[in-house]
């Protein structure tokens, strides 16, 4: 037989399913053969036992799928608790805070420019009183009424920026207050006569950018980031500032010292 023949015969050789006749011929070819006969041998080898594991290591899988069991069962419930806490916290304090994220005069003008008196605005102090539809309204003692931009533009016109518009002017016990939309700036001015004396006593101006390309004639701003407020006492020369933004109500807690 050729060596084809016998590896063929091999396998079955070594599970002795072969007959005599062909055990000899197998046998009588691979005493001359070193190549078919190192593969009888591989084919008899006897298979080593794979070693069985040691009650040691039967227990520490034991307790490893005990250990990641617990650790899951820990992980849902503490996951479920935190659902359940925020969904308590969302439905008892849903809405939003007002907070001042900032009061440092020197850092909010630097960031907002804008919001500074300027020297037009500090003028109308002397004069928004003397404006004929006003001087009427807190004459008859009326508790609120709007003006026609129109009418008191010419009254006003000083203090409108370019490609302003004047979006609402309206009086309010002693306070006028007057709306300026610019592209995207929102910008309110409060003047307020507070001892009723007939001259302004502090001024108060309120900035926002809002995130629209700009703002539409119905003065809808958008979600705006941040509101800055100046407040300027006439007689005393004092300014304040203040940055405010709006945090989620249950984040209150950060507002504690």
């Amino acid at each position: 037989m050729d060596c084809e023949i016998i590896r063929d015969l091999l396998p079955l050789y070594a599970d002795g399913l072969t007959s005599e006749s062909s055990n000899r011929q197998i046998e009588d070819h691979i005493r001359t053969c070193g190549e078919c006969r190192l593969l009888r041998e591989e084919m008899c080898a006897p298979l080593e036992p794979e070693p069985e594991d040691t009650q040691e290591q039967i227990l520490e899988r034991v307790y490893r799928k005990q250990r990641r069991k617990t650790i899951l069962s820990w992980a849902a419930i503490i996951l479920a608790l935190v659902l359940a806490v925020w969904a308590f916290l969302e439905v008892q304090f849903s809405g939003e805070l007002i907070y001042a994220a900032s009061t440092n005069e020197e850092k909010i003008l630097k960031e907002m420019p804008a919001l500074a008196l300027t020297e037009e605005e500090l003028a109308l102090a002397e004069t928004i009183l003397e404006i004929p539809e006003i001087q009427e309204f807190l004459t008859n003692g009326e508790e609120s009424i709007t003006l026609n931009t129109e009418t008191v533009l010419p009254y006003l016109s000083a203090i409108l920026p370019e490609n302003g518009r004047f979006f609402e002017v309206f009086v309010f016990g002693r306070s006028v207050f007057i709306s300026i939309i610019a592209g995207k700036q929102y910008t309110c001015l409060q003047y307020t006569d507070v001892d009723a004396t007939g001259h302004i006593d502090f001024i108060a101006k309120t900035l926002a950018i809002s995130p629209l390309e700009e703002i539409g004639e119905d003065g809808y701003l958008g979600d705006v980031k941040a509101v800055y407020e100046l407040t300027y006492a006439v007689g005393a020369g004092i300014t304040r500032c203040q940055k405010l933004k709006t945090r989620h109500m249950w984040f209150s807690f950060l507002d504690l010292p």
